[in-house]
């Protein structure tokens, strides 16, 4: 048998940890970030709308479930 010690004698005054530090804590000073810089407009001319290929197929098979979908609730 394991014999449990009875914590309720123990005064948290007299007690070696008490939750506490035993060092006033520092005073925190208030750290400001450093300010961002606002990013550079970017140029429409420069976006690449060709690529959108992948887009239009999701588009079809998105519609083409859908659809399946439908038909098979009907029936």
């Amino acid at each position: 048998m394991t014999q449990i010690p009875d914590l309720g004698a123990i005064d948290a005054k007299q007690s070696s940890f008490s939750g506490g530090s035993r060092y006033a804590p520092r005073p925190s000073q208030p750290r400001s970030a450093p300010p961002v810089p606002e990013p550079e407009p970017l140029d429409p001319a420069l976006i690449n709308r060709r690529d959108n290929s992948f887009l239009w197929l999701a588009l079809v098979f998105l519609l083409a479930g859908l659809a399946w979908l439908g038909l098979a609730q009907g029936a």
